[in-house]
């Protein structure tokens, strides 16, 4: 079974393209100035500033009155300021990042290895010697590990109402946890098991 789900890993690891552009989304920050602009032509001087191949959804229809000022900023945030009053969003997929509506926002498997968070290393405490009774007492057993529910903790903080729509789903099996959600999700997922690891 572990063998099965890490083949799946690997199967689902990011494209080398799709890494470099995720890359240039959080490191690339750039300076622009735009007033009442299109989406098409921001769009267009991003693809030139940032090398990027970036296509915009036939599904987006408010294309205009783009006003953008900012300074140094990560081309992740720009976007952000961008796209999401527009209730738009992105994808990187097969080297390209894709400007769409939420609704096209795929549904796709990631695993996430999470048997650190799972269990606590068993708890050995030391003999317990006092003056009286025999010299070698039995130590005493080790402390059981309790799982805590991670797929509800998981459900409950992240993906909001997206997890009763069909084809989201979570399971855990071996310490690894298995969901199928849109990467909007997915990130949601990495950044909470991310802060629980800080937690831990």
């Amino acid at each position: 079974m572990l063998c099965l789900a890490m083949a799946l890993m690997a199967l689902v690891q990011a494209d080398p393209k799709d890494k470099e552009i995720e890359a240039k989304l959080k490191n690339l920050r750039l300076t622009i100035d735009f007033k009442d602009a299109t989406l098409d032509a921001l769009a267009d001087y991003l693809r030139d500033v940032a090398d990027l191949n970036i296509v915009i959804s036939a599904k987006v229809e408010k294309r205009d009155g783009i006003t953008i000022k900012v300074t140094d900023l990560p081309l992740k945030s720009i976007l952000g300021l961008v796209l999401k009053p527009r209730d738009l969003m992105w994808i990187v997929k097969d080297g390209v990042l894709t400007i769409c509506t939420k609704i096209e926002d795929p549904v796709v498997l990631e695993i996430y290895d999470v048997r650190d968070l799972l269990y606590s290393p068993p708890d050995f405490p030391g003999v317990e010697k006092t003056l009286e009774g025999a010299a070698f007492d039995d130590p005493p057993m080790a402390t059981t590990t309790v799982e805590f529910p991670l797929e509800e903790l998981v459900k409950g903080h992240t993906g909001g109402k997206s997890w009763d729509e069909p084809g989201r789903t979570i399971m855990l099996s071996n310490g690894l946890l298995v969901v199928k959600q849109t990467k909007a999700a997915h990130a949601q997922i990495r950044r909470m098991l991310g802060e629980l690891r800080k937690m831990k």
